[in-house]
C-alpha cells in the first residue's frame, strides 16, 4: 500500500489525522451553551416574534403573517414542520430543533476550511462555533445561523464547482433571509474570477464573461427572480417594512469595526507589525487621518431601534455613548482604524477573496437597524478566507473566543443584556 500522501484540490498535501480535542471541545459547548440559555423559561429578544410566527404555521394557519418579521417565512415553515413531527410545543423543543440544524454549518465551514488550508479545519472551525457573535444564535430562535448554513454552503459549492446545485443553496439562503441575496452575486463573481483548470492559461474577459453565463446560470436566475420580487413587492421587507426602509446606513459598518476589533483582537495584535509597516508611508497616515473626519462627519445613529431607552441591546449601550459623547465618539476611531488597517494585511490565497471586502460592507451598510447578527456572513467568511496565524496566535483566538462567547451567553441567560 502507498504512503503517498493524498493531494488535495488547491495542491495542498492532506494532513495526517488530527486529535479529536476540538471537537470534544465543540461537543462541551453546545451542552453549556444549550444548558444556560434555557435559563430562560420563555423568549428572548426577537424571540417573542419568531416563536409565536412557528405557532401559528404549527397549527397550519397558514395566511398569517407576522407584521414584524420582515423575512420571508420560510425559518417558521419549516421550524413548524419539524414541531409538528414530534407533536409538542415548549420553547426548549424549539431551541433544541434550532440548534440541530444550526449545528450542520460546522461541516460545512470545516469543508471549507479544509480546501483552503488543510490542516487547520478542527482549531479554525472550533474558533468559528465559539466566535462570541456567532455562539448565542446557536442556541436561540433566530434565523442568522439558518442563513448563513445556507450561505457557507452556497460558497463551499461554489468553490467545488458544484454550481448547479451552488445555486439551489443561494436560492435557500435567500428564501432564509432576503439581503443573503448579496452573497449569491458574491458567488457568481467567484464564478466569473474563477481560475482555469489549466494553470497556464490567464484569466480573460471572454471567461469573465463566459463563466457567469455557462456555469453561473442559476445564480444569475435567482438574481433575477429577486429584482422581479422587489420590483412587485416594492421593496425589500416582506414585514415591517417602516423598520427596514432602503437605505446606505454607514454607522453600521463603522460598529461593525468596532466589534469585529473587540473580538478578533489576537489576530490584529499579532498583525501590529505588518501595521507598523503600512504607518511608514506617507499617504496611509494621510488616508487614516482623513478617514478620521469622514467618520466624525457621517457618524449619525438614526434609526429609531438604536435609540436609548433599549438598553436591554448591548449595542444600545455603545451607541448612546457614542452619540451623547463626541469624545468617546472620537475615541473609538482607535479600533477602527486598527481594524481596517489590520484587514488590509491580510493576504488571500486567492484574489477573487478580495471581492469579500466590497460584499462586506455592502452587506452591512444596507442594513438600516444597527444589529451584530447582521455581520455574521461578512465574518464568518473573512474567518474562513484569512491565512493561518502563528500557532500561538491561533490558540489565543480561540481562548479569547470561549471566554467571550461564554460571558455574553450567561448575560443573556440572566437577561442582563443582548447583543
Amino acid at each position: 500500500m502507498s504512503n503517498a500522501p493524498t493531494i488535495m484540490e488547491n495542491g495542498s498535501p492532506e494532513p495526517t489525522r488530527q486529535p479529536n480535542y476540538y471537537w470534544l471541545l465543540v461537543l462541551a459547548g453546545v451542552v453549556f451553551g444549550f444548558a444556560l440559555i434555557n435559563l430562560l423559561p420563555h423568549e428572548t429578544a426577537d424571540e417573542g416574534f419568531h416563536a409565536p410566527t412557528i405557532w401559528e404555521y404549527y397549527h397550519k394557519n397558514y395566511d398569517y403573517l407576522n407584521p414584524y418579521i420582515a423575512m420571508f417565512p420560510t425559518y417558521h415553515l419549516i421550524m413548524a414542520w419539524f414541531i409538528r413531527q414530534i407533536g409538542k410545543w415548549d420553547i426548549s423543543l424549539l431551541r433544541a430543533v434550532h440548534l440541530l440544524v444550526s449545528l450542520l454549518v460546522l461541516p460545512v465551514f470545516s469543508a471549507i476550511i479544509r480546501r483552503q488550508h488543510p490542516g487547520e479545519q478542527q482549531m479554525r472551525t472550533a474558533q468559528f462555533f465559539f466566535f462570541p457573535l456567532f455562539f448565542p444564535f446557536f442556541f436561540v430562535v433566530y434565523t442568522d445561523m439558518w442563513g448563513l448554513l445556507a450561505v457557507l454552503f452556497t460558497v463551499m459549492l461554489t468553490l467545488r464547482r458544484q454550481h448547479l446545485w451552488a445555486g439551489l443553496a443561494g436560492l435557500l439562503a435567500v428564501l432564509l433571509r432576503q439581503h443573503n441575496i448579496l452573497w449569491v452575486g458574491f458567488c457568481l463573481l467567484l464564478i466569473a474570477l474563477e481560475p482555469p483548470t489549466d494553470d497556464a492559461k490567464p484569466i480573460s474577459l471572454p471567461t469573465i464573461v463566459g463563466n457567469p453565463l455557462r456555469q453561473g446560470w442559476v445564480h444569475l436566475l435567482v438574481c433575477v427572480a429577486f429584482v422581479i420580487f422587489v420590483v412587485i413587492n416594492k421593496g425589500v421587507a416582506v414585514g415591517d417594512r417602516g423598520s427596514n426602509p432602503f437605505v446606505f446606513h454607514v454607522t453600521n459598518f463603522y460598529t461593525c469595526l468596532i466589534w469585529s476589533w473587540a473580538m478578533l483582537l489576537p489576530g490584529h495584535c499579532a498583525r501590529l507589525p505588518a501595521i507598523w509597516g503600512l504607518l511608514r508611508k506617507p499617504w496611509i497616515i494621510a488616508a487614516t487621518i482623513a478617514g478620521l473626519f469622514v467618520y466624525l462627519a457621517t457618524y449619525n445613529n438614526w434609526h429609531g431601534l438604536n435609540q436609548p431607552g433599549s438598553d436591554y441591546y448591548l449595542r444600545n449601550r455603545l451607541l448612546t455613548v457614542m452619540t451623547a459623547s463626541a469624545i468617546w465618539r472620537a475615541v473609538m476611531y482607535i479600533p477602527i482604524a486598527w481594524s481596517v488597517l489590520s484587514f488590509a494585511c491580510i493576504k488571500f490565497t486567492e484574489k477573487r477573496f478580495y471581492l469579500l471586502y466590497f460584499f462586506g460592507p455592502l452587506s452591512i451598510v444596507l442594513m438600516p437597524v444597527i444589529e451584530p447578527r447582521y455581520y455574521i456572513p461578512a465574518l464568518a467568511l473573512l474567518i474562513a478566507f484569512r491565512p493561518p496565524e502563528k500557532p500561538a496566535v491561533e490558540t489565543t483566538q480561540l481562548a479569547h473566543n470561549i471566554v467571550l462567547a461564554s460571558i455574553l451567553t450567561f448575560c443573556i441567560a440572566h437577561q442582563f443584556f443582548f447583543p
